[in-house]
């Protein structure tokens, strides 16, 4: 695992192939290896295309999931997704400008009984979702992007209301919003943003510790309203 952590480091097309390669050539050749070696190897190489910045990072990552839950399936290796798994194949997606496809991960999640996960969901998988509309607002990739982001947070919130979530959002939940609407070039980013911080202080005034705003959201605020 040390040897493909340090791949993923070097953030390059090459590590990533390296990465590939040491699963296709090693793990799948040795079944009997413990599964959170396993594990931890998978979601490594999944890491390395992941911050490989080529466009196709997301396919790769995705491949590599699929993998891993067929021969959870197949019981061809002692090897089970995990979140990280899941968190990291939609960061490769975010990250090589799919941020569609990486909520697809998070509605299969909640909608497809878990895939197999070995935990239950949290607030941190479903920021990956958010931060992936907002690494892509301001870009051609999609112009409705904050909407996006935003869209996820308030499905978290009917989610928490429905029993699925127990976890409220964060300070990170929030800002990723707020953020891709910074981004915005559109008439009204201003007055959203302004809406996303009053809740944000409603969540945090009731008594939800992680969700307290700093300085640079009111900052923010402040230069897009003068800048509009």
């Amino acid at each position: 695992v040390t040897v493909l952590d340090a791949l993923a480091k070097v953030g390059s097309r090459d590590a990533a192939v390296a990465a590939q390669d040491f699963i296709d050539d090693i793990l799948i050749q040795a079944p009997g290896i413990q599964q959170v070696d396993v594990t931890a190897c998978f979601n490594a190489a999944m890491n390395a295309w992941a911050k490989s910045g080529t466009p196709i990072s997301g396919e790769r990552a995705h491949a590599l999931l699929l993998s891993m839950r067929d021969h959870q399936v197949n019981k061809t290796l002692l090897v089970q997704p995990d979140l990280i798994s899941y968190a990291t194949c939609m960061d490769a997606y975010a990250n090589s400008g799919n941020p569609e496809k990486a909520q697809d991960i998070l509605r299969k999640l909640v909608y497809g009984g878990q895939m197999g996960m070995l935990v239950t969901l949290n607030r941190q998988i479903f920021n990956r979702a958010i931060k992936a509309w907002s690494t892509a607002a301001g870009s051609s990739i999609s112009e409705d992007a904050p909407e996006r982001a935003e869209g996820i947070l308030d499905w978290m919130e009917e989610l928490i209301q429905a029993g699925v979530l127990d976890t409220q959002p964060d300070y990170n939940s929030y800002n990723h919003c707020m953020a891709a609407w910074f981004k915005s070039n559109a008439r009204n980013a201003a007055s959203r943003m302004s809406k996303l911080l009053a809740r944000m202080e409603d969540s945090y005034a009731a008594g939800n510790e992680d969700a307290r705003p700093t300085s640079s959201n009111y900052r923010n605020i402040i230069t897009k309203w003068s800048s509009q």
